[in-house]
């Protein structure tokens, strides 16, 4: 579609639930047509991104260098059975088999004013050179507390991509 039309302007993310029977062979194929990135919503996708018999999976996107891009914290949006997959805790074998992760609204929960994942945030950056967060959704009410955090901590700030989490609205702050 719109990346294979411009592609000087757009990279194609795909997403690929890791608990298909051919989640492999649709990762090589996805890539060999041009993808960039794999996005999951395991709160929605219902499934734990810790869970090892992934590991097949994390390591051919490993090989293929292809980074994972995850959402963190509670589901809105999209119907969320299992919330607790929204931690980032779960998103450390990814990470031990090499994938280069992206950690969605900078791992924040999204519940408000109660920031719970910012020490796995801390954590995560400090023993992993391979994970990133991106900064989408953080203008929304439910997430602005991470932004504020995140404004006393610019050593952080090589870790962090823009992000927009299109189309859901941005406030302007």
């Amino acid at each position: 579609g719109m990346a294979r039309a411009h592609p000087k302007e757009f990279l194609a993310g795909v997403s690929i639930n890791p608990q298909r029977r051919d989640a492999i062979d649709e990762l090589h194929r996805c890539v060999d047509a041009g993808a960039a990135l794999v996005k999951v919503l395991p709160n929605a996708q219902q499934f734990d991104p810790s869970n090892t018999q992934y590991k097949s999976f994390y390591r051919a996107m490993a090989q293929r260098k292809i980074p994972f891009l995850s959402h963190v914290g509670y589901e809105f949006s999209l119907i969320g059975k299992d919330q607790s997959v929204g931690d980032p805790e779960r998103l450390r074998v990814p990470l031990d088999e090499g994938v280069t992760v992206i950690a969605a609204h900078a791992c924040s929960y999204g519940l408000m004013l109660y920031e719970k994942f910012h020490p796995t945030f801390l954590d995560l950056v400090q023993k992993y050179p391979n994970f990133y967060a991106d900064i989408s959704a953080l203008t929304l009410p439910n997430r602005f507390k991470m932004l504020l955090m995140l404004r006393e901590t610019p050593e952080l700030h090589s870790r962090l991509l823009f992000g927009t989490d299109y189309p859901l609205s941005v406030f302007h702050v």
